[in-house]
């Protein structure tokens, strides 16, 4: 009995953490994300930086897939993972289980203490006094059609374009603008050569410094790692645009998705460093971020993704009223969605994606999110509360 409690132990912590934490968000807001996480944050970004350094990946550089130190650490520990539970199993099938047990546990309190105790923060409406109400159908029309507008705007004044030798091609959001497609759609930015000579990660970067400067309440961090991790073509396969990892601070950006695509991922990967663990959170947060950019292809990309997912829930509103919109959107955007529904059809793995959402949903309402994954599209209110 004894060593059963031993191994429940640190899985019954973090479980009573998470409980408590979920009752004090204005202590969790005040006293861990905006003054233990930053600290913690800033020696684990230090860490990535030297990685980074080390293996000699130019800053921000989504155009080559490199081994990120996230995966590297977690091949040490499979590893080492693997041995004790094999060790243990040779005592016996119960003390693999305790020890299995054990073992989860302990990974679960340190996830909480270095991030995961964001998940119980003041919300983000909160902070910025978004009155974010539930939107009506009428309303979601009118954003629509002011984000289309915007958009059309954009591409007419430049297309999009990213940094030299970079493919362009999407987001796990996937949500199809036209109606009554089967497939996913979205807004991809068309391939093109830049003079730039800033990696689009630093790019977004750079617009999250802006944006800190501008309002000094949405992060910390004026200098997140984002990287394409050397596992992107699974992760694209389950239709992940990108993972944060809070034991190393660092942004994962899935290699050759559509440029619009590793545009918005790049900043709502970001927004999780800033310690906003809420995912609709991150994804209005990469809406706020970008559109407010000086940087013409973080600003597409905006209005791109933030035009998926408000037809997406205007489709479900009011689904005539959403055909209607999709037949009067500008062939640019029309052309924008093909191309980027083409990249994730011959890309996507129905299976691995369904088993990877299913294991994501599980996760979302462990948290607290009762919405699970449909959350990444409830940014719609927080954007539709922007907007009024």
């Amino acid at each position: 009995m004894a060593s059963w409690l031993g191994s429940l132990a640190p899985a019954a912590l973090g479980l009573i953490g998470t409980l408590a934490a979920r009752e004090l968000p204005t202590q969790v807001e005040a006293y861990y994300s905006r003054g233990l996480y930053p600290r913690i944050g800033d020696v684990l970004n230090g860490l990535s930086e030297r990685w980074a350094s080390a293996v000699g990946a130019p800053f921000g550089d989504l155009s080559v897939r490199r081994t990120s130190l996230s995966e590297v650490m977690v091949g040490v520990l499979l590893g080492i993972v693997l041995v004790l539970l094999w060790r243990a199993l040779r005592r016996g099938f119960g003390a693999f289980v305790r020890r299995l047990v054990f073992l989860a546990g302990i990974t679960y309190l340190v996830f909480f203490g270095v991030w995961g105790l964001n998940h119980a923060r003041v919300s983000l409406g909160a902070s910025l006094g978004l009155d974010a109400r539930p939107v009506t159908a009428i309303e979601l029309n009118d954003v629509a059609l002011e984000l289309e507008r915007d958009l059309s705007v954009l591409l007419r004044r430049a297309p999009f374009e990213l940094p030299s030798g970079m493919e362009s091609s999407a987001s796990s959001s996937g949500s199809s603008v036209s109606s009554g497609s089967s497939g996913s759609s979205g807004l991809p930015g068309s391939s093109g050569r830049s003079g730039a000579n800033e990696t689009l990660g630093a790019r977004a970067a750079g617009a999250w410094r802006e944006a800190i400067a501008r309002e000094r309440l949405l992060g910390w961090q004026p200098a997140a790692i984002t990287c394409a991790p050397a596992f992107s073509g699974a992760l694209a396969a389950a239709s992940i645009t990108g993972i944060f990892s809070p034991f190393t601070q660092e942004a994962h950006v899935v290699f050759g998705m559509p440029g619009v695509d590793l545009a918005f991922t790049a900043l709502h990967e970001i927004a999780h460093v800033q310690g906003w663990a809420r995912e609709d959170e991150a994804n209005y947060l990469a809406w706020r971020v970008g559109s407010r950019s000086t940087d013409h292809g973080l600003k597409v990309a905006a209005y791109a993704l933030a035009l998926i997912h408000v037809h997406k829930a205007l489709r479900r509103a009011d689904p005539i009223l959403q055909h209607k919109r999709a037949l009067e959107l500008d062939v640019r955007i029309l052309a924008l969605i093909e191309e980027r529904a083409a990249y994730w059809d011959r890309t996507r793995s129905q299976v691995a994606s369904r088993a990877v959402g299913a294991i994501n949903d599980t996760y979302l309402k462990s948290q607290g999110h009762r919405a699970g994954v449909a959350s990444y599209g409830r940014m719609v209110d927080l954007l539709v509360a922007e907007l009024r």
